[in-house]
């Protein structure tokens, strides 16, 4: 009897314990994406702030943005590389952000050339933000 009380015991620990390391897996994968989109979230800000003021320190999120994502987007791939739904949700989000971050850069070189029509149309918000693209990370992982 003890030592069906102690199988059962060990067999739950080892059960609690995938759990748990399930559980801590999914976290650091939401982080990762919440990172990302924190990062295009801060290049939009400095895009918009540069455009509406004409003041260059304003791109520096912008500049860091475009620094960090590469990397940002590379460790929720390596995170979600065991769950072939989730790396694909992965190279959705990339191909959404780069689709971003192409509009903001060409917003910013565009305001370079005319300045003042760049602002209007970041003004009047005829461009999409970047949370348009961007869903929870946990309910996406959760689909």
């Amino acid at each position: 009897m003890l030592v069906v009380a102690g199988a059962l015991s060990d067999k739950n620990t080892r059960e609690r314990n995938k759990h748990a390391q399930l559980v801590t897996h999914t976290d650091e994968v939401v982080v990762a994406l919440e990172e990302v989109g924190s990062t295009t979230k801060g290049a939009e800000t400095g895009q918009r702030g540069y455009i509406i003021t004409g003041e260059p320190s304003y791109l520096a999120p912008y500049n860091a943005a475009q620094a960090e994502r590469p990397k940002k987007v590379a460790r929720a791939k390596m995170l979600t590389i065991d769950h072939p739904r989730h790396q694909a949700r992965v190279i959705t989000l990339e191909q959404n952000i780069a689709f971003k971050m192409r509009k903001l850069t060409h917003t910013v070189a565009h305001s370079n050339t005319d300045h003042e029509a760049a602002r209007r149309a970041v003004l009047t918000n005829e461009s999409e933000t970047a949370r348009d693209h961007l869903h929870s990370p946990r309910a996406e992982l959760e689909k």
